[in-house]
């Protein structure tokens, strides 16, 4: 979990490669392989949106 904030960071990159690398980091740590639906082929809205549940997640998981 400590590297989670690291990762919702590089979803944000604006390189596509790096933003499916850090989405299949947060998905392997947190046990979720469905993710939250962001495909490979995606919409700057749907990586933020994306981006907005993962964030929910991590503050459910790890609230301080």
């Amino acid at each position: 979990l400590e590297y989670v904030p690291a990762l919702l960071y590089a979803m944000t990159d604006p390189d596509n490669r790096v933003v499916r690398e850090a989405r299949d980091g947060l998905r392997f740590v947190s046990r979720r392989i469905d993710g939250y639906g962001l495909k490979d082929n995606f919409t700057d809205r749907e990586r933020y949106d994306a981006i907005d549940k993962w964030k929910r997640w991590y503050r459910n998981v790890q609230p301080e």
